[in-house]
């Protein structure tokens, strides 16, 4: 490592009104690196001498898991524990940072604007809201890894509760080779259509009254 100051392993400076930022960056060399600090007077004389270890590595993985098998819409909370590892795999459990998400509003929101990550590990909240989706990205950017990580989730719909009809063609002729799709779509209590629902059957029944004008193929469907 080296101070970005001065562009070596070296840097003297002043302090003003007792503070004084020291900038490093790294050189691209994985190693464990000693840091000493002292403090001297006017005159030169020592004043205090202290010492702290900064350890650069080749790579940070970031690791994130939902606690809950599935997230569903309505404004619960979930929470995601998230771990940063080495490329062999073990927690770094010197890491201290911050993270952020972005995470489309439309969907969700976490509970604050960002979390703390102390000895590697952290949890993040997220509350969602009304809208059903899949493959939504979330976006983590944690301060001191400068690759941003990229997860995906489903945000699950509620129970069906109301089934919406619809055709391909509201109109078609008095002939046997015309025809038209009718569509039928579970929707839970916000209009979501629900696209983890693949047991509930349909079962549709033309009135006797105009089995002589129309006639259908299938009348029982399993929604998909």
């Amino acid at each position: 490592m080296e101070f970005l100051d001065s562009g070596n392993s070296d840097f003297q400076t002043r302090t003003v009104e007792g503070y004084k930022i020291f900038r490093l960056k790294s050189t691209d060399t994985v190693a464990n690196n000693t840091l000493n600090i002292t403090l001297k007077d006017i005159s030169g004389d020592t004043l205090v001498s202290t010492s702290k270890t900064i350890r650069t590595i080749d790579s940070i993985d970031v690791e994130v898991v939902a606690k809950s098998s599935e997230i569903v819409v309505g404004g619960e909370t979930y929470e995601f524990d998230i771990t940063l590892k080495d490329t062999s795999g073990n927690t770094l459990t010197d890491f201290n940072s911050r993270a952020y998400l972005v995470l489309n509003p439309l969907y969700g929101k976490p509970l604050s604007s960002y979390i703390d990550i102390k000895n590697g590990v952290s949890t993040l909240r997220l509350q969602t809201k009304n809208l059903a989706g899949k493959n939504i990205k979330l976006e983590f950017q944690i301060e001191g890894v400068s690759s941003i990580t990229k997860e995906y989730i489903d945000i699950l719909p509620e129970d069906p509760i109301r089934v919406d009809i619809s055709l391909s063609r509201d109109k078609i002729e008095a002939n046997i080779e015309d025809s038209t799709t009718l569509f039928a779509v579970l929707k839970d209590r916000y209009g979501n259509e629900v696209f983890n629902d693949n047991t509930t059957e349909f079962s549709l029944e033309i009135p006797e009254d105009y089995k002589s004008i129309i006639t259908s193929s299938n009348l029982k469907k399993t929604s998909k």
